[in-house]
């Protein structure tokens, strides 16, 4: 998980596997921010095809994530607050790869620097072949 994810420090996560059926699922706190980004090794690309656009009532917005060189990570997701209580989540999943990230954060601001600033995911094709 930590070569997928090169910022993951499962030491300060905690392991919710179980409790979400999910083969690897990572719940990691930024107090820093009152967010919390979750790394997931989902149960097959089909899965999370059917699951993230519809998650939480529906993404508003969906797109290709490239990184700052332009490779491909994956599709991105961005879901709006159902209501003022609860947070701003994005989920991103690998192209083509059983991976994926949420962020659950208190603001729009937030919840995108976190994601240009504090989480990573390799890009698609360096993925592919890594148990």
């Amino acid at each position: 998980m930590e070569w997928v994810f090169p910022n993951l420090k499962p030491h300060q996560c905690m392991d919710r596997s179980q409790a979400v059926q999910r083969p690897i699922y990572y719940e990691c706190p930024l107090r820093k921010f009152g967010a919390t980004v979750f790394h997931s090794r989902i149960l097959s690309v089909g899965w999370g095809e059917d699951h993230y656009p519809n998650k939480l009532g529906g993404a508003t917005e969906e797109s290709v994530h490239r990184d700052s060189a332009g490779r491909v990570i994956g599709t991105i997701w961005r879901y709006p607050p159902q209501d003022t209580a609860q947070p701003w989540v994005l989920s991103v999943m690998s192209e083509g790869n059983p991976f994926s990230l949420t962020i659950r954060a208190r603001t729009v601001r937030d919840r995108e620097w976190i994601l240009d600033n504090m989480v990573s995911m390799r890009p698609a094709a360096e993925i592919r072949g890594v148990p």
